[in-house]
């Protein structure tokens, strides 16, 4: 899902309980809310602040050491600085609904391909 598809879900949530206001103010309205969420999310990041939405996960930096990397393409090693990862943890609740669809999934039987064997050299009218 990528941030125009968030936006069009709560326009279409918010539409089926709005009746005096245009689709067109409040997709403006969402599009507004959604930038605003995910610039404070990204500022709050960018300070070293971590961010705790209930119910679905928190956002924290994860500090990586600093120490050598190896570039592949031209098999030399780098000295890399201290640097920082975004980290996500999912809530109890996201948790919870990603493990019912994972139970809700029945494995299916893998059909075995039918393997070809050398029949031996049996006389067929020896007795």
């Amino acid at each position: 899902m990528v941030k125009s598809e968030i936006i069009e879900k709560l326009v279409e949530r918010l539409a089926s309980q709005a009746y005096n206001i245009t689709k067109r103010e409040i997709r403006e309205t969402a599009k507004i809310t959604v930038d605003a969420i995910f610039n404070a999310m990204s500022v709050a990041l960018s300070n070293g602040q971590r961010i705790e939405v209930r119910g679905f996960g928190s956002f924290s930096l994860k500090k990586r050491a600093a120490g050598l990397v190896r570039n592949p393409r031209y098999n030399q090693s780098l000295e890399s600085g201290e640097r920082h990862n975004v980290y996500f943890r999912a809530g109890k609740d996201l948790a919870d609904r990603v493990d019912k669809i994972n139970q809700q999934a029945v494995a299916k039987p893998v059909k075995q391909p039918k393997v070809k064997t050398k029949s031996s050299k049996v006389d067929k009218y020896a007795n």
